[in-house]
């Protein structure tokens, strides 16, 4: 596997998405701010709402794990995953990152977990090579991994099977193996 290829395969999907999200979208509330209410119309919308609600997903409980880790430079971050937030009208701030498979809307029967488990790969190899490549990376890495672990039990609750590779992922953060399954 080339060196950068995972962050170079992030970038596809992140400009994907953006293009997407701009031809898709129904309101305007900054350039990477979305409201909750319109991510179903977007997903919905979309050339491929598998991608885009797994896209979603991922994005979301990336960037809000990256920003609880206060050592991690989040302009940095910000400038390698350009990540959606998406506002939470109940309460201030943003949606948690399980809104596009709320089961009480019957949101978590439309994911594809198998793509879902393809994008999150893909993004979770792509954040760990650039957590890597700075001097704390494999303790931010570990961080964000526990970060993600609800996640991760999300997928394995619902399809055991094509979480499989996100499990080596998450496990190579814990036991210090690097486990790259693109």
């Amino acid at each position: 596997m080339p060196k950068w290829r995972a962050r170079s395969d992030a970038s596809e999907i992140i400009e994907w998405f953006w293009a997407e999200c701009n031809r898709t979208r129904l309101t305007r509330f900054g350039p990477e701010i979305l409201c909750q209410c319109e991510t179903e119309a977007i997903i919905e919308r979309s050339s491929n709402p598998a991608r885009m609600r797994s896209f979603l997903l991922w994005s979301i409980a990336i960037d809000q794990a990256a920003r609880s880790i206060s050592t991690i430079d989040h302009s940095a971050f910000q400038n390698h995953f350009r990540f959606p937030k998406v506002l939470n009208h109940d309460a201030d701030g943003e949606t948690p990152w399980d809104w596009v498979i709320y089961s009480f809307h019957g949101w978590d029967r439309k994911m594809d977990w198998a793509e879902g488990s393809r994008v999150g790969l893909l993004l979770l190899n792509a954040m760990r090579e650039w957590l890597v490549a700075g001097s704390e990376g494999k303790q931010h890495w570990v961080k964000l991994a526990e970060s993600l672990s609800g996640v991760h039990s999300r997928f394995l609750r619902q399809d055991a099977i094509s979480s499989r590779n996100l499990t080596a992922v998450f496990y190579s953060s814990t036991h210090g193996t690097n486990h790259n399954v693109i």
